[in-house]
C-alpha cells in the first residue's frame, strides 16, 4: 500500500478538505476550501476554543472586532514577531482564541491569503480568517495552538515530561505536514522546533512558514516568497549545506530540517548548544553513522529493548534526512516511505510502553 493511500485509509486528515482526487495533486494546484459544518473545537486540557476541527470558509474580520480581541493589540496579547509585523493572542466574541499577525506589506498580505486560505490539513496551521480595510495595516487570523512550541518542551519544560510514544507522534505528524506541502510543491523553507506548536494532545502544528509554491496556480506568488526566503535566509542550525553553494531553495532543504527535528525528539539536545555553538548535526553524525543508540539516545525516554526497532528506524531516517548530498535524502513522498510506514503503523500496532524514568 502507497504512503498516501495509507494516509487516506486512517483518515489522517492530509487530503485537501474537497479536493480527494488526484488530478489536482498532479496538475500542482491547490484546491479551494469548502464549507462543512463543524462545532468549534475544545481543548479537553486547557479549554481554549478554536476553529481547528471546523471545515468553515474563511472569514472576513473587521479591524474593530480584531482590536476589541487582542485589547487594541496590546503588549499583554504580543505573542511574536513575524516577517513584516506582529503576532498578538486574541479571544473572538464567541470566545475561540486566535493569533493574529500584523501585515503592512500588501503584497505579502495577498500571496498569504490566496494560499495558505486553501491549505486544509491538521498538522500545518490553519488560516480562518483575515481583515483588508483598504489602510496600511491588513491583518491574517490564525488558529491559535494551545500547548507552545516543540523547542519549548524539548529545552524548557521537564525532559522526560514527552516520553517516546508522544515523540514518535509528533515526529509522524510533522512528516504527514511535510508530505501536504510537497505534494503541492509547496516549499516550508522554515521548518524548525520552535515553529512546530503543539496542541495538548501533542498533535504537532507546522507554523511559520516561509515558503513558495511551484503549483501554476500559485505561479504569480513564486517570486514573493522567493524572494522572502531569500531576503531572510542567514546561517543556523537547521539550514541544508548546499544554501553555501548557490543552490536552489526546494523541497529538500525541507527534509535537512526535518532530520534536525528528528535528532532533537530523540536526544533532547538543542539544534546548536549555547555554550559551545556547535550544531546538533556534528555532533550527532558519526553516532548516526555507527547507529550508537546509547549515546545518541536521551536516557530519560526510557527507551528499551521493545523500542529498539522504532529508534533504528527513526534513526535511518534522520541520517537520510541530513545526507550532505540533496540528491541522495528522501523525499518526503518516494524514497523512505516504507520505514514511515512502518514507523506510523507501529503507531497503531504497538502499545505504548511507559517504564519508570526515575533512577535510570
Amino acid at each position: 500500500m502507497g504512503f498516501l493511500s495509507l494516509l487516506r485509509s486512517r483518515k489522517s486528515g492530509f487530503v485537501l478538505e474537497g479536493d480527494e482526487s488526484s488530478s489536482a495533486r498532479s496538475s500542482g494546484s491547490v484546491a479551494p476550501s469548502t464549507e462543512l459544518e463543524g462545532a468549534a473545537y475544545v481543548c479537553s486540557a486547557c479549554k481554549t476554543r478554536s476553529f481547528r476541527s471546523s471545515g468553515r470558509p474563511l472569514k472576513v474580520f473587521f479591524s474593530d472586532e480584531l482590536k476589541a480581541a487582542t485589547n487594541d493589540f496590546g503588549f499583554c496579547n504580543y505573542m511574536a514577531d513575524a516577517e513584516g509585523g506582529h503576532v498578538f493572542r486574541g479571544v473572538l466574541e464567541g470566545g475561540e482564541v486566535v493569533a493574529v499577525r500584523v501585515i503592512s506589506d500588501a503584497s505579502v498580505f495577498q500571496s498569504r491569503k490566496q494560499l495558505l486560505g486553501r491549505i486544509r490539513s491538521p498538522n500545518i496551521v490553519r488560516l480562518v480568517g483575515y481583515c483588508d480595510e483598504g489602510d496600511d495595516r491588513k491583518f491574517l487570523v490564525y488558529d491559535f495552538i494551545c500547548n507552545g512550541s516543540l523547542e519549548w518542551h524539548l529545552t524548557v519544560l521537564t525532559r522526560n515530561a514527552m516520553g517516546w510514544s508522544i515523540r514518535k507522534s509528533i515526529a509522524v505528524g510533522i512528516a504527514k505536514g511535510l508530505l501536504y506541502l510537497h505534494s503541492y510543491s509547496i516549499v516550508h523553507r522554515n521548518l524548525r522546533s520552535r515553529n512546530v506548536l503543539l496542541t495538548h494532545d501533542y498533535t504537532p502544528v507546522v507554523s511559520k512558514l516561509c515558503f513558495f509554491s511551484k503549483s501554476s496556480l500559485c505561479h504569480w506568488v513564486s517570486f514573493v516568497f522567493i524572494s522572502d526566503a531569500i531576503a531572510h535566509f542567514h546561517v543556523d542550525s537547521y539550514s541544508a549545506p548546499e544554501h553555501f553553494r548557490g543552490h536552489a531553495v526546494d523541497e529538500k532543504n525541507d527534509i535537512f530540517s526535518y532530520g534536525v527535528i528528528l535528532l532533537e525528539l530523540i536526544t533532547s539536545r538543542k539544534a546548536m548548544e549555547d555554550s559551545s555553538q556547535r550544531l546538533l548535526t556534528e555532533w550527532a553524525s558519526p553516532l548516526l553513522r555507527d547507529f550508537d543508540r546509547q549515546k545518541l539516545v536521551d536516557p530519560e525516554l526510557g527507551c528499551d529493548d521493545n523500542n529498539t526497532y522504532e529508534l533504528v528506524t527513526m534513526m535511518s531516517i534522520a541520517s537520510l534526512c541530513l545526507n550532505e548530498d540533496p540528491l541522495e535524502r528522501p523525499s518526503a513522498s518516494k524514497v523512505n516511505v516504507r520505514e514511515l510506514e512502518c514507523l506510523i503503523a507501529l503507531l497503531n500496532i504497538v502499545p505504548d510502553f511507559e517504564p519508570a524514568r526515575r533512577g535510570l
